[in-house]
């Protein structure tokens, strides 16, 4: 039986067993190493757009779209809003998954 290929609409989009793989597995602790091409890159860069587009050239080969933009520096405000100490989920999964 032959499984007919998805076609995507030129976003790509993960399985839930490759987003857990992705999470779960060595790959994202060596990529969030502080010493990573990914995080000495994005360290270099001075403001927060300039560090988004670190990241997706870094990662992706690519600028991110203005979408994807949008949603990162919206998640950095986010992040930057919140104060310290305060028990705000998101920010600690965040906080969480830069620690490694």
């Amino acid at each position: 039986r032959t499984v007919p290929r998805r076609r995507s609409c030129g976003a790509a989009e993960a399985s839930v067993p490759q987003a857990l793989a992705m999470m779960n597995g060595s790959l994202l602790p060596q990529l969030l190493d502080s010493f990573s091409q990914l995080m000495l890159t994005v360290r270099k860069a001075q403001y927060p757009d300039d560090k988004v587009d670190a990241a997706y050239m870094t990662i992706l080969s690519r600028k991110p779209s203005a979408n994807e933009k949008a949603a990162w520096l919206k998640a950095i405000d986010i992040y930057k809003a919140t104060p310290r100490g305060v028990k705000d989920p998101k920010k600690a999964e965040i906080e969480k998954k830069l620690k490694k």
